[in-house]
């Protein structure tokens, strides 16, 4: 019965993707994120919802009349260029073939969807949908994991669907996802709404305790800092902040607390060990492959492990990690950029990092003194917090494929390019009224004269 409910519902969201393409996007995110198949229990297991959706969004966006042409910012071309050099990486990978076919069919779909979201969200009411979409699909999950683990004080472990990974990964995504749900609750008109996603984003905060995850933890307290540091009324932010920690630390387990008490004693960590060895093999693969890297996922390769073995003590710089054991995810962004897709991948990684912050602050500043736009700052200020806890957990996880990442950044550059639409179309309405009183101005001065 859930099956065929589900299938009901999809199917009545078509005509609305057929009649304007970018409902579609919002329809692809949204599916993408919700994974309905973790939820159905019989023949609509199979289907994939997520293809069908790219599929209506793509037909649906050659039809529609109302699409503009991309536009090209920083961050665009460096996608573009991203994406060239993950093929080039794929092309010539010494990777598992499996694996890097896996890896690079997501990218590829993220990728689409990127080009895809700047064709054709263009407006306030495109760019809210675009939030409303990400906090549906990803807050179901953290809402009702959240409220298990909240139920039982801290006896659930967190279950993620299968398509975000593990807990590591899931935490991260919840943490991205917090920042917008507030933002929904400060423009939101109705009252239950504000309310509800307010609550949303303390359910979901306890599902990412929840998750023992160290990194997400890093990252969260990452943000915390932040958010206490960008607040003008600092004492009650965090006196807000002490009291709802207190309350999720009476949640937790001792495991829970022995796991994070490890933070303060890396060194010792044979977990963290094995991060800081996995790190050195992913830099000496890029060393010995700066063009190209290894291809995606490669030190996880138990053939380029061996072979590259003899070389893992060649780089001193690195802390001593003892007897190196078997292949390891490169548990960074950072690293598994650099020994994917070599120097030049991981330059383009860290200019798309940086060009976000950078659109954040040029949204903030073209927003300045006009009313207008504030909730275009909010939502840029906001977001910036969900981007310092994947920057800052990501050192400690492997999300460079994260596809909420690159939905989140792109959004950002789709903000930028609205707030300077509007700033730009207020100047060319402004500046010639202005021209013509100081032309009145001064022709009525001269008949005094």
């Amino acid at each position: 019965m859930r099956d065929l409910a589900f299938i009901v519902l999809f199917i009545s969201m078509l005509p609305a993707v057929f009649k304007r393409a970018a409902t579609g996007v919002m329809l692809w995110i949204w599916v993408a994120l919700v994974s309905p198949n973790a939820y159905v229990y019989s023949f609509a297991r199979g289907i994939s919802f997520n293809k069908f959706a790219a599929i209506a969004t793509l037909i649906a966006l050659f039809f529609d009349k109302t699409k503009r042409k991309p536009y090209f910012d920083t961050h665009v071309i460096l996608l573009i260029l991203f994406f060239i050099q993950l093929s080039v990486s794929y092309f010539f990978a010494i990777s598992a073939e499996a694996r890097n076919d896996e890896i690079y069919d997501r990218v590829s779909k993220i990728f689409t969807l990127a080009i895809v979201l700047v064709s054709l969200i263009s407006t306030r009411l495109g760019i809210h949908g675009i939030v409303l979409a990400i906090c549906l699909g990803l807050g179901i999950h953290g809402t009702l994991e959240g409220l298990r683990y909240m139920a039982t004080a801290g006896g659930h472990k967190i279950e993620p669907p299968a398509n975000f990974g593990d807990n590591n990964y899931f935490a991260v995504a919840l943490m991205m996802l917090a920042p917008l749900l507030w933002y929904l609750s400060a423009y939101s008109k109705q009252q239950i709404v504000r309310i509800s996603t307010r609550l949303a984003v303390g359910i979901n905060i306890a599902a990412v305790v929840g998750s023992g995850s160290r990194g997400a933890m890093t990252g969260l307290a990452s943000v915390v800092l932040v958010l206490i540091l960008q607040s003008k009324n600092k004492i009650p932010v965090l006196l807000a902040v002490c009291l709802i920690g207190a309350a999720g630390l009476s949640l937790t387990t001792d495991e829970w607390r022995t796991r994070m008490g490890t933070i303060n004693t890396a060194e010792e960590d044979g977990s963290f060990m094995g991060r800081v060895a996995a790190w050195k093999m992913n830099t000496v693969i890029a060393f010995d492959r700066p063009l190209t890297g290894g291809g995606f996922g490669v030190s996880v390769d138990p053939r380029v492990h061996d072979a590259y073995r003899s070389r893992f003590n060649s780089f001193s710089f690195f802390m001593d990690t003892g007897t190196l054991g078997g292949p390891l995810e490169a548990h960074s962004i950072y690293f598994q950029a650099f020994g994917d897709t070599g120097f030049i991948g991981l330059g383009l990684f860290l200019g798309l990092l940086v060009t976000a912050y950078a659109n954040i602050r040029a949204i903030n500043r073209m927003a300045k003194g006009r009313p207008e736009l504030a909730w275009a700052s909010d939502l840029a200020t906001w977001m910036r917090l969900g981007l310092i806890a994947y920057s800052v957990s990501g050192a400690l996880l492997s999300l460079t494929y994260f596809e909420t990442y690159y939905v989140y950044i792109t959004l950002i550059s789709v903000l930028r390019d609205f707030v300077q639409r509007q700033t730009k179309k207020v100047e060319e309405t402004v500046q010639p009224a202005i021209s013509r009183s100081r032309m009145l101005a001064q022709q009525a001065a001269a008949r005094v004269g």
